[in-house]
């Protein structure tokens, strides 16, 4: 049985909380064992881009997952895309956007244009909702 492509975007090995949140979806989505699980791998700001050790098991099922040259062989399933609705891409049959969201009462247009193209967004809070 061929398992469904399952393509995660996210800033996977920054020291930030979009960082920590991309492991933690990944480790809950892989322990499925649902997905052919693989990585696009964003910088974040400046973070630091050194979370992920070689050595640990769970960081090597992590890093043994990221694309290395950003070529995909067939289009993904799903594709979850991790960072803020702005930066939002559409590469999957099925589009799920993860964000923090906003920390204030107002938010910019592009940031409305881009939960509006994705299938499903997920939020932490009814006030990012």
């Amino acid at each position: 049985m061929i398992k469904k492509l399952l393509l995660l975007c996210a800033p996977i090995k920054t020291r930030s909380g979009y960082g920590n949140h991309a492991r933690d979806v990944f480790h809950a989505l892989y322990m499925t064992d649902k997905y052919e699980m693989q990585v696009l791998d964003v910088p974040w700001g400046d973070c630091p881009r050194n979370a992920l050790d070689e050595n640990n098991k769970n960081d090597k099922l992590i890093i043994d997952s990221i694309l290395t040259d950003n070529v995909l062989h067939r289009q993904p399933d799903i594709y979850i895309d991790l960072r803020i609705p702005n930066e939002f891409e559409t590469y999957g049959k099925i589009n799920i956007g993860f964000t923090a969201g906003i920390e204030t009462n107002a938010v910019s247009v592009k940031w409305i244009d881009g939960c509006n193209k994705m299938d499903l967004n997920i939020v932490p809070s009814h006030h990012s909702k």
